[in-house]
């Protein structure tokens, strides 16, 4: 037999379903917002993997380039010290280059001058090395280097000028324009 259904027991029914039909929508929201937190964090763990070899490659750029950095100024070093090394070479030649002028205007002095060669000439003894060798020994050869050094300390010792007698060997015309106006560069001449 069959159970009469009341309308209280219908109405408790449609309650009852109601009730689970919120459930179910209940839960299937809940099941949603799972099912969205889970590929959120999916996406996040992806997004975190990413990340984490991106600071891994970014990590291996920085250490790269601390290294060329490294190499660089290892290259930079050396460029400096070769540059150095040239500006050092550089002030030297440039100083042997002013005392090589500073020589040839010694050596050629005030061309603009005029100099009195026959009183230059009274300032000198000239005899060609050819002469000494040819007609002086050897012996003899010591001896007059030994004498102008006799007569130079002689002149020292009486308070003159060690040098004013100038022997000259193998002089030719633009040598002998050459000691002179180094002598007079140096107040030698009168």
């Amino acid at each position: 037999m069959m159970k009469k259904i009341t309308p209280d027991t219908l109405e408790a029914v449609i309650e009852h379903t109601e009730a689970m039909h919120k459930q179910t929508g209940v839960l299937l929201n809940v099941s949603l917002e799972l099912d969205q937190v889970y590929a959120e964090n999916k996406h996040k763990d992806e997004l975190i993997s990413q990340l984490s070899d991106d600071i891994e490659k970014a990590t291996d750029q920085i250490n790269d380039l601390k290294t060329a950095l490294s190499e660089e100024q290892n290259d930079n070093s050396e460029k400096e010290e070769e540059i150095q090394k040239l500006k050092s070479t550089t002030e030297e030649l440039l100083h042997d280059i002013k005392e090589r002028d500073e020589t040839i205007a010694k050596l050629t002095g005030n061309k603009n001058e005029p100099i009195n060669f026959d009183e230059f000439a009274k300032k000198f003894i000239t005899i060609k090395s050819s002469d000494v060798i040819e007609f002086l020994p050897e012996e003899d050869q010591k001896k007059l280097g030994q004498l102008l050094d006799i007569i130079a300390e002689g002149r020292k010792e009486a308070g003159k000028q060690a040098h004013n007698q100038y022997l000259t060997i193998n002089v030719d015309e633009a040598y002998s324009n050459q000691v002179a106006n180094m002598m007079k560069a140096h107040n030698h001449y009168n």
